[in-house]
């Protein structure tokens, strides 16, 4: 794995261009049941509460918000909806904010989600039926007459790639395919009310929340099948919502104004950030801009007695900026390194003939290695170089390092691949 050995990158080569825009990418809007507020939550952790005035304009009692929906296109702007409106939401400083209600034409704006066309596609637990909003405010009924959920519509989102649109009820998906107005029971027996559905970026496949007393993420294979992306033995109360961030890891929220990550390969939720918003979170977005990439990690890690040395990534992979890499639970200030290529191995690579370790592979069909020291705390880091060539570009890293004094005493990440 270590074919060559580079000097590691230095982070303070890096310069982040400045820039007018208030929202900056990675970062999540929120909202709750209420009639006046909505808010932001940058890289750090900080929250930004921005109040609407006089209110959002419903004209459907209680007139609160259920749904939140950061605009790429505009990434100074959330779409903010609920009951009776949809309408924009212009962040023009850290706590200030211009609002503009672009219609009253809809019911209940449970979860809103972008076709491919810049056009808002809208779950109307109200009327029961999937509705298009452009950008004009101007409202389309997609699904019409009677639907195979009944009044138990609750989430949904439109596939942008196919207009398919994938609808979330009472323990059960069902999909309405383009050009359709019926749609068709996809998959039942979630055990709860789906309260948000999204398409993986990394997989292709749909992803579900479902509530109490279901309390579970899912995803959906090829086979219709669901599989819990929640570890067993943990838990997050009554999720509100899905959405996947730039590293690949899985967002949803909950009581106390509570964004909870679950991580993709652990299934270990994390608290983000509590008191986002006053009472329960309705729905959560990532903010995101054009030129943004994504990782996505795979592979099992194998560890040492230091621990399972899972390897994340940070940054909007874009090209022309610094995409960061760590591992955690190494031994602290041991040597490892970074191994990067541009494909991943056809057939992992066991290294365990080789090392007297268990389970270790090598996943990176790597054409440089950059070696670096580990950190007081055990943790391995690189700020991998980029430029404007990198668009298009998919890489994949892997980090190793010996955390003993023997060769079984190798520890090797899991890998990430990197789209920018």
């Amino acid at each position: 794995m270590l074919r060559r050995a580079l000097a590691p990158v230095a982070a303070g080569l890096f310069v982040a261009c400045a820039s007018a825009q208030t929202i900056q990418a990675g970062w999540l809007g929120v909202c709750s049941a209420s009639t006046t507020s909505l808010s932001y939550v940058n890289s750090g952790g900080a929250v930004f509460g921005l109040s609407v005035s006089p209110n959002f304009g419903g004209t459907i009692s209680p007139g609160t918000a259920q749904s939140i929906l950061h605009d790429p296109l505009d990434p100074d702007v959330f779409w903010c909806g609920g009951f009776g409106f949809v309408g924009r939401a212009r962040v023009t400083a850290s706590n200030s904010v211009n609002y503009s209600l672009l219609t009253n034409a809809v019911g209940t704006a449970t979860q809103m989600s972008f076709d491919g066309q810049g056009d808002v596609w809208v779950a109307d637990a109200w009327t029961a039926q999937i509705r298009r909003v452009d950008r004009q405010g101007v409202v389309t009924s997609v699904s019409a007459g009677v639907q195979p959920w009944g009044g138990s519509l609750s989430a949904g989102t439109v596939d942008p790639a196919t207009n398919d649109y994938y609808a979330g009820g009472n323990g059960a998906l069902y999909r309405l395919a383009s050009g359709q107005a019926t749609a068709v029971p996809f998959v039942t027996g979630l055990g709860g009310p789906v309260t948000g559905v999204a398409i993986d970026p990394c997989t292709g496949e749909i992803l579900a929340a479902v509530g109490q007393p279901g309390n579970r993420l899912v995803r959906i294979d090829a086979g219709a099948v669901a599989h819990d992306l929640i570890a067993p033995g943990n838990q997050v109360i009554d999720p509100q919502g899905i959405v996947v961030g730039s590293d690949g890891n899985f967002l949803t929220g909950g009581a106390f104004g509570s964004v909870f990550c679950v991580e993709r390969l652990s299934g270990i939720p994390r608290p983000l950030v509590t008191n986002a918003v006053p009472g329960t979170v309705t729905s959560v977005t990532v903010t995101r801009v054009q030129g943004d990439g994504q990782a996505c990690a795979f592979g099992d890690p194998c560890g040492s007695v230091y621990g399972v040395p899972w390897l994340r990534t940070f940054g909007p992979n874009r090209p022309g900026r610094p995409a960061f890499t760590s591992s955690v639970n190494h031994r602290p200030g041991t040597l490892g390194a970074i191994a990067l290529g541009t494909r991943a191995l056809p057939t992992p690579l066991s290294l365990d003939p080789f090392l007297g370790t268990t389970g270790c592979f090598q996943f990176v069909d790597s054409v440089v290695q950059i070696a670096h020291f580990a950190d007081a705390a055990g943790n391995l880091s690189f700020a991998v170089a980029t430029n404007p060539a990198f668009a298009g570009v998919t890489v994949f890293v892997q980090h190793a390092a010996l955390d003993g004094n023997q060769l079984g005493d190798f520890a090797l990440s899991n890998a990430v691949r990197m789209q920018f």
